[in-house]
């Protein structure tokens, strides 16, 4: 027990002829086995009684050994903290509640123990992790949010936003970086040698900011046949590098209502082909 004499005190029992400890603040440090010896006047031997004490304590996460807020680049190497203390000793274990999967990269849907190791961070590994402790008296969380740092990683896909005439056509680049590119750190170039697009009356260039994704729509209206079987290239950039993909608007196939995908456009030689196409594709949607 304790020497901390301000942890605890010895007083009058509730009777005449006895004794009381008092513990004021209790920690697993007063478990164990306590006697109280009383000598009376005339005894020879003393009066002897006996108690147990057992310290139990809910399961808590210890905030300051544990990790906090964690901000790291892609490639690097990161480790999470959960320190807990019960009694008894609590199950530790973290889960993923927040980012691209529900799941903890390598470990899956849960990981035991009180420490997740990233050898070499991924974009994907970012979101929110939370470290659960419990034992048969309760149960304690802690969420720790982690974001990415990382260059822009791209996605193109062209969409049909409303069955019209003429064919309205939107080419999208979706791009995801940490940090965000600024509206000028994204553009569009066409064609072998390449040039940079810019709005026209006709093509016309939409940015969106959706936070830590950006998107940068070339919108065709119309499109016509020279703007088929092209190479289009969406260059994006942020402070950790310069990323570029190409796509190539053909006439591979078609493009159902509603979906993400490359765009399907037959175009001819001749504009009065590509409306007579357009008028086909409206009505096709329209017995969808």
């Amino acid at each position: 027990m304790s020497r901390d004499m301000s942890r605890w005190k010895i007083g009058q029992g509730k009777q005449t002829n006895s004794v009381r400890l008092e513990i004021l603040v209790v920690d697993e440090t007063y478990a164990g086995y306590y006697t109280c010896d009383c000598q009376y006047t005339g005894s020879v031997e003393p009066a002897r009684a006996e108690r147990i004490l057992r310290v139990v304590a809910q399961a808590k996460v210890l905030p300051f050994k544990s990790s906090y807020t964690t901000t790291v680049t892609e490639g690097d190497r990161m480790t999470l903290y959960c320190e807990a203390f019960g009694i008894p000793q609590p199950v530790v274990y973290w889960s993923r509640t927040g980012g691209s999967s529900s799941l903890i990269r390598d470990y899956g849907i849960s990981k035991p123990g009180e420490v997740i190791e990233f050898s070499s961070v991924l974009p994907e590994d970012a979101g929110e992790y939370m470290c659960i402790v419990e034992n048969r008296l309760g149960i304690d969380y802690w969420p720790v949010k982690v974001s990415v740092r990382h260059k822009p990683q791209l996605k193109i896909y062209a969409t049909v936003p409303i069955p019209q005439l003429p064919c309205n056509i939107h080419l999208y680049c979706e791009v995801s970086a940490s940090p965000a590119p600024e509206e000028s750190e994204i553009f569009w170039n066409v064609g072998t040698p390449s040039r940079r697009i810019t709005s026209t009356s006709r093509m016309n260039l939409v940015y969106l900011n959706g936070g830590n994704t950006r998107f940068l729509a070339v919108a065709f209206n119309p499109i016509i046949s020279s703007d088929l079987n092209q190479k289009y290239t969406c260059t994006a950039s942020n402070s950790l590098g310069t990323v570029n993909q190409e796509f190539v608007l053909n006439e591979s196939a078609w493009l159902m209502q509603g979906s993400f995908a490359d765009l399907k456009c037959t175009g001819t030689d001749k504009r009065a082909g590509l409306l007579i196409f357009c008028m086909l594709l409206i009505f096709f949607f329209l017995i969808l």
